[in-house]
């Protein structure tokens, strides 16, 4: 099976122009809770979560949070996050390597990217890295466990 095969093909995505605030707003349309970053030529050139957006508000806060003996501060978060709502993604975020796949990768591949890296979905772009898709943790566990059943069938 491969990614292009399960992905999804109509993604939203930003700009490194655009503000925090227009981001969380469209995660939050989409119920994503990340969006690949394009340039003007549609090539990918990052990746924004909502965990990188509190990671930049509040450094090592998501951190704190693992921990049995920190009680989170909400108010300090709010404050932080109302303070950059207005900054663009450029301004906020630090470069980090974008993790992603081509359309001909195998389900397996992307599973296993996932996996390792601790993530909830991968990019898929073309041959010039131009963004045409997006596969989730959910999407693959769910083509992989129909292709399971598929292959019970054929026995």
């Amino acid at each position: 099976m491969k990614v292009k095969d399960i992905m999804t093909r109509d993604v939203t995505s930003v700009g490194l122009n655009d503000i925090l605030e227009r981001v969380v707003e469209t995660c939050a349309h989409h119920n994503r809770e990340g969006v690949p970053i394009v340039d003007d030529e549609n090539r990918v050139v990052g990746f924004v979560s909502a965990k990188d957006i509190m990671s930049a508000a509040l450094p090592g806060y998501l951190e704190m949070l693992q921990s049995t003996s920190f009680i989170p501060d909400t108010d300090t978060l709010f404050k932080k996050l109302t303070a950059i709502r207005g900054n663009s993604l450029k301004d906020v975020l630090k470069p980090k390597k974008v993790i992603k796949v081509n359309g001909d990768d195998t389900a397996l591949y992307a599973a296993d990217l996932i996996i390792k890296n601790g993530i909830n979905s991968l990019v898929v772009v073309d041959e010039q890295d131009r963004l045409v898709g997006i596969v989730s943790r959910v999407a693959l566990l769910l083509a992989l466990l129909k292709g399971n059943d598929r292959s019970k069938e054929s026995e």
